[in-house]
């Protein structure tokens, strides 16, 4: 009898201890989804274990360059030009600029007042607008070739920037302005906005 007590009682102990154990588990699964999905609830106001960062990191990554590829592709077709996409390691020549090279040159104007751009992996950084892709369609444009910053903005907001300056200018600076085609700029900030699993 005294054998059969002390066997349930190390049941009842073990499964105890293993449910808490699964508890803990499964709030911090429900930390890393909030986290990652950049939402917030009122169970993940209480928590401390909930960091911004993780949020912020989640600005810009690999699956959303995917993704925009992948939208570039369809709305290049549309517009019936040819785009390519440039990053660190693979410069475009715009007119004679290498970009994303030349971005911290300090030669850049946005609606007319000079800007400081950078490359930035997951969209974050210290500059005015940070420049997590670059598309142009230099070499393979008839007339007039065009060139495309997708950038997050020291406020966090996506902006899809162009230029079609072919020459310089008495300010020699290039000049960019937000794009007016809206079929790319709310594409860009769908995905720049998503949240990827």
């Amino acid at each position: 009898m005294k054998k059969s007590f002390a066997f349930i009682l190390a049941a009842i102990v073990l499964l105890t201890v293993s449910g808490c154990g699964n508890q803990k588990q499964t709030s911090e699964q429900k930390g890393d989804i909030t986290s990652a999905q950049g939402g917030s609830d009122d169970s993940s106001k209480d928590s401390k274990s909930i960091d911004l960062k993780p949020q912020e990191n989640d600005l810009w990554n690999n699956d959303k360059s995917r993704q925009l590829e992948s939208f570039m592709k369809d709305w290049q077709a549309t517009m019936h030009q040819e785009y390519q996409s440039y990053y660190p390691g693979k410069d475009v020549s715009y007119y004679g600029i290498t970009y994303p090279s030349s971005l911290g040159s300090g030669n850049i104007a946005v609606n007319d007042h000079k800007v400081s751009m950078g490359w930035s992996n997951d969209g974050l950084g210290k500059h005015d607008f940070n420049v997590v892709a670059i598309y142009s369609d230099i070499d393979h444009a008839k007339m007039g070739a065009h060139l495309y910053f997708f950038a997050i903005a020291s406020n966090k907001k996506p902006i899809v920037l162009i230029t079609e300056q072919n020459q310089g200018t008495p300010d020699m600076l290039i000049h960019f302005n937000p794009t007016k085609n809206t079929d790319l700029e709310q594409g860009f900030e769908k995905i720049a906005n998503s949240n990827v699993q």
